[in-house]
């Protein structure tokens, strides 16, 4: 996770350096058209869910949990300031609730999102509703699970970006998400999962 988080840094610093090679070059962000963008990095993720098999019923909450994660967006984009489309990203490994063994488990999620480029500029915020997938196994004396169920998803983020090129984009962004699923099996009740997440960001403007 350490060497992630280096990692990370040093692409931000490259992203701030090539922010003013971009400018000296004349890139300007121009958004008319569709987007389309690859997001790679490091993400921490954490699962809670009540154990109702217990006799009085146990609130259980992982620590984070970090594995590499990833995104893919396609969107609008009617001026520079506003773009809306979908995003699907991931994340999958083991976590670890109290009481149990290690738990697999892979999250997935599917938004209708929309970014906002304060002043047609680098930076942006970002949020977006939509279908989540949380797959739980689990293998234990007291409980046998591998069960895959959906709920309403969501998910918030903020970035920034700087051309390279007309029609590319680098930069680097926060992402959290969350879906809750409900109950799985007699074991689990209000089951959740949070993800976050620095990535590497690639947008390509085509248009």
């Amino acid at each position: 996770m350490g060497r992630m988080i280096r990692v990370v840094a040093v692409v931000a610093v490259l992203v701030g350096m090539t922010a003013g090679a971009a400018g000296a070059a004349g890139y300007g962000n121009v958004r008319d058209g569709w987007m389309y963008g690859l997001n790679l990095g490091w993400g921490w993720t954490k699962l809670a869910a009540t154990d109702v098999s217990q006799a009085t019923p146990l609130d259980l909450e992982s620590a984070w949990a970090g594995d590499f994660t990833g995104a893919f967006k396609v969107a609008f984009c009617p001026s520079d300031e506003i773009a809306y489309g979908l995003d699907f990203s991931g994340w999958t490994d083991y976590a670890y609730l109290a009481n149990y063994d290690q738990i697999k488990t892979t999250a997935f999620w599917i938004l209708a999102q929309g970014h906002w480029f304060p002043g047609g500029q680098g930076f942006y915020v970002r949020g977006g509703l939509g279908l989540g997938s949380l797959g739980v196994k689990l293998t234990d004396p007291r409980a046998i699970i591998s069960q895959t169920k959906a709920g309403l998803g969501w998910g918030v983020g903020a970035g920034y970006e700087v051309r390279v090129s007309p029609s590319f984009a680098l930069g680097v962004a926060y992402d959290l998400r969350g879906v809750n699923v409900g109950a799985l099996t007699t074991t689990f009740d209000d089951v959740s999962v949070a993800t976050q997440g620095v990535v590497l960001t690639l947008t390509w403007y085509p248009d």
